[in-house]
């Protein structure tokens, strides 16, 4: 079998979730290597990396279910963070005994009313499929099965593990830190807090070298493993800590808003078009630049508005938007609104 073709049969064995996961980290160090010369440098050998692992027929490391073996357990909201944490763990050796357990969720986003009870989840995943694009691979009830079961990954933490939550300065995982910490409630555990995100900014930003991170999924794998001996160093909550972020979820899981933000430090409920203006500033912007009122793709606006905010919402928010301003005469539409890349917009006029 010719090279290609190995490749080519590698690649058709990875399920879904596996190829969508692999292409994520790839865009994303692609788009940090834009402006870190450190990482840009590192491009290369991470793809070769990447590379290998895929061809090399061997049993693939997985983010695992938790089991008795576990010595510690790490909590992570969203994928890419769970793909960079677990290749962490591979090189410093720690397979064995650190599992990753992620909710793949995007709490900034959607209803979260009683989240913690099952009639929450319907109504959020329901939510979902009425007003999101969540692309071919599932629907929202089938998104909603995926997330429950990492509900029932963390139910199922072994009690002498302890329990490392990761969550950097967003609404997304500052959400997700606190319903972690309910779900964690009647539950015997160690249970460690880690700010990635926090921790790089201070090991490595200088005055002449600065990268802020949005999210902990932005962060790459090697600095993980720089900042994981001082997280795991970290003192446990104590039990006044924890219940207060259980008596926060609690506040949180009352709010019937579907968008919340972070802002001077604070989780805030906001409208959901709060960022109506700023999309529809945004494409204003980009007719200016191109000197014309044409259509423009809407997967450009996205980037764009995506690109420029300070918020970690996900570009199929803004998206959902978009939409919304099409629907409602802000914006006019040339093609099918199936999914950003089928359609594009321009402003009314």
């Amino acid at each position: 079998m010719d090279k290609v073709s190995e490749i080519w049969k590698a690649v058709d064995g990875l399920s879904l979730k596996e190829a969508k996961l692999a292409l994520k980290h790839i865009l994303l160090q692609a788009n940090l290597a834009k402006s870190d010369e450190g990482i840009k440098a590192q491009l290369y050998d991470n793809l070769t990396q990447l590379y290998d692992e895929l061809m090399t027929p061997k049993p693939e490391i997985q983010v695992r279910e938790p089991d008795s073996d576990a010595k510690r357990v790490h909590i992570v909201f969203g994928e890419s963070m769970a793909g960079s944490l677990k290749q962490a763990f591979k090189g410093m050796g720690l397979v064995n005994t650190d599992v990753v357990t992620a909710i793949p969720d995007l709490l900034s986003i959607g209803p979260i009313t009683h989240l913690h009870e099952e009639t929450g989840q319907e109504r959020r995943y329901q939510w979902f499929s009425d007003h999101l694009n969540l692309g071919d691979s599932m629907d929202g009830s089938e998104f909603g099965e995926y997330c429950r079961e990492s509900l029932r990954e963390i139910a199922n933490i072994p009690d002498q593990a302890e329990v490392m939550i990761w969550s950097s300065s967003n609404a997304h995982e500052q959400i997700g830190l606190r319903f972690a910490a309910y779900l964690l409630r009647d539950k015997p555990n160690r249970v460690y807090v880690c700010n990635p995100a926090e921790l790089c900014s201070r090991r490595y930003n200088t005055e002449n070298y600065r990268i802020d991170y949005m999210h902990s999924g932005e962060i790459p794998a090697e600095k993980l493993q720089a900042v994981y001996e001082e997280a795991v160093a970290s003192p446990a909550l104590s039990t006044e800590l924890r219940q207060d972020l259980e008596q926060e979820w609690l506040s949180l899981a009352q709010q019937t808003e579907v968008l919340r933000i972070w802002i001077d430090g604070q989780i805030r409920p906001v409208d959901a078009a709060y960022f109506d203006d700023y999309i529809l500033k945004t494409t204003e912007g980009l007719h200016r630049s191109r000197g014309n009122g044409d259509f423009i793709k809407a997967a450009r606006v996205i980037g764009e508005a995506y690109g420029q905010s300070d918020q970690y919402i996900g570009d199929i928010y803004f998206e959902y938007r978009l939409r919304h301003l099409i629907y409602s005469g802000e914006l006019e539409i040339k093609g099918v609104p199936k999914a950003m890349r089928y359609y594009s917009v321009r402003r009314r006029v």
